[in-house]
Formats: structure tokens, C-alpha cells, sequence
């Protein structure tokens, strides 16, 4: 189906700096998956898929192949450490764009962001994942099915949910949270892809402040990010990842950008921070 070729297409991006990687017959990296669900949402399509542990972790023929034998550790590494599911939109069974939840695991602490891939532009973007847990909730329930640790369990714990693995416990990442959010998303993104640019630029300033536009609030408040080897806090870090969100949506002027910017939170960049947005901004035509 032509949508799930794209999937695999576009997960490329993912693997295309590692040597290992296994392909299929016409060069795209095997990642294999299942479909869980197939939802119509207003005028338009969304297919759910779940990459599997089991076909993927002891098989030789996956990209993300790791050993015959996968230990324990190799087991929740690769749980914790892959995206667990990938989101197809598309209208009349031509696809639209691709949401891939991506995780981040840095010093125990996990992370979630949306990567969005618009196949006829080639062009993807990033926005924040607010549905949060230490694994997914599918990866969970397939290490429990695969009894990989006798006493793994799911469970709940004053309300939150669990995941025991070897005596440690992750926090689930709920599905049905994750896939409201996206399918949200979703709407947002099919309600401006044929948009003038103008109409562009309402959804920026729309999103920027508590929005899906708003980086600051997915940021970690006591971690640095590098940005061209310079080591700054979240609130910058976010002009950073804004004005690289902004240029992936279709704005192309970087003065453009920065007027928009300006003109949202009401402030004149002074020039350190304006290098920011504008380093962000650039970073697109580095991709």
C-alpha cells in the first residue's frame, strides 16, 4: 500500500548515518511494523503503526537488528530507545504527511517530540510532545507478552501507571493520550497545508505562545542545550527551535522571521538572541 511504503521511506531519516542498517530491495531501511489502527478523522485518514520488538530486535534482516540473543538490557534499550509507533494522514489514500513520536533518553530522563514529514515538499518539522512516560505504553505490553523478565509487569501505582522491569519501574506513556494529541495535530497541520502564506503566519502566531509552537514548556528548566557549541538555557534554546519550526512551515525571509517573532511576544531580539533565531532559522538549509 502506498502509504506504507512511505513509512519506510521517510524512516530513512532516522538511520541514514548508520552503516549497519539492513534495506530492502528497493534501498529503504527495514523497520518492521504492524498497523493498529485505521481512523477517519473529518475529511481525512489516519493509519497507526506500532514497530515491533519482537520481528525487529533478533532479526538480521532489520535495520535496528541487534544481536541473536538479546539480553535483558538489550531488550529495554531498545524499547526505551526507538520510536515505538508512526502516524500516516492522508486523504483519499494519497498520503498527506508522516508523525513520528521520536523518544530522547538523556541521564534516565526521557523526552518526546513530533516529527513531521511532508513527503511533497521533502520538507519536516518538529513540534512538542506534552503525553509523557519513560516507555510507551505498546512497548510495555509487548515485554510483558514476550516474558523476556518473568516478573515484568504493568500496574498502577496512586494512580500513575507502571512498568516493572528488573526490579525498576518506568512510567507508561499513555496511547490513547498520545493518539489524541496527534490526531489534534493532525487537524491543525491538514487545516493549513494548502494555506497562502499569509494564513501561515496566523497559525504561527497562534500556536507560538502556549501552543505547539511554544518549545519552553517541553524544555527541561535546569539543562543547558548547545547551539553552535555555545551552552544556553531553555528560554533560548526555544528561539532556537522556533525559528528553525517556522522555516520548516514554509517561511522563507529571514527577515520575515524575525519581524514575526517581534511582533508575537512584543520585543525588539537584542543581538545575541536574534543570532538564535536566526541559527535556527539557518539550520533548514543545512538539512
Amino acid at each position: 500500500m502506498k502509504f506504507l511504503i512511505f513509512t519506510i521511506i521517510f524512516f530513512a531519516i532516522l538511520f541514514s548515518s548508520k552503516g549497519y542498517c539492513q534495506y530492502d530491495r528497493h534501498g529503504n531501511p527495514i523497520f518492521n511494523s504492524v498497523i493498529l489502527s485505521e481512523d477517519e478523522v473529518d475529511d481525512f485518514e489516519i493509519d497507526c503503526g506500532y514497530y515491533t520488538i519482537d520481528d525487529n530486535i533478533a532479526n538480521d534482516e532489520s535495520s535496528v537488528y541487534m544481536n541473536d540473543n538479546p539480553t535483558k538490557e538489550d531488550y529495554i534499550k531498545f524499547a526505551r530507545s526507538l520510536p515505538s509507533y508512526f502516524f500516516i494522514i492522508h486523504e483519499n489514500r494519497n498520503v498527506q504527511f508522516m508523525i513520528m513520536p521520536i523518544i530522547k533518553v538523556e541521564d534516565g530522563k526521557t523526552k518526546y517530540f513530533y516529527n513531521v514529514i511532508f513527503p511533497g515538499s521533502k520538507k519536516n518539522a518538529l513540534f512538542p510532545c506534552t503525553v509523557t512516560g519513560a516507555i510507551s505504553e505498546k512497548r510495555a505490553e509487548e515485554l510483558v507478552r514476550l516474558k523476556v523478565d518473568s516478573k515484568a509487569k504493568i500496574y498502577f501505582e496512586n494512580g500513575i501507571k507502571l512498568f516493572e522491569f528488573q526490579n525498576a519501574k518506568y512510567k507508561v506513556q499513555n496511547y490513547k493520550e498520545l493518539k489524541s494529541e496527534v490526531t489534534g495535530l493532525s487537524k491543525d497541520l491538514m487545516s493549513i497545508k494548502s494555506l497562502s502564506l499569509g494564513d501561515i503566519e496566523t497559525y504561527i502566531k497562534k500556536e507560538s505562545i502556549g501552543g505547539r509552537l511554544d518549545f519552553v514548556k517541553t524544555l527541561e528548566a535546569d539543562k543547558l542545550y548547545l547551539v553552535n557549541g555555545v551552552a544556553v538555557g531553555p528560554a533560548h534554546y526555544s528561539i532556537f527551535l522556533w525559528g528553525l519550526a517556522v522555516a520548516k512551515l514554509g517561511i522563507e525571509d529571514y527577515e520575515e522571521a524575525l519581524e514575526l517573532y517581534e511582533e508575537i511576544y512584543k520585543t525588539d531580539l537584542r543581538p545575541e538572541l536574534e543570532s538564535l533565531l536566526l541559527a535556527g532559522f539557518k539550520s533548514v538549509e543545512k538539512e
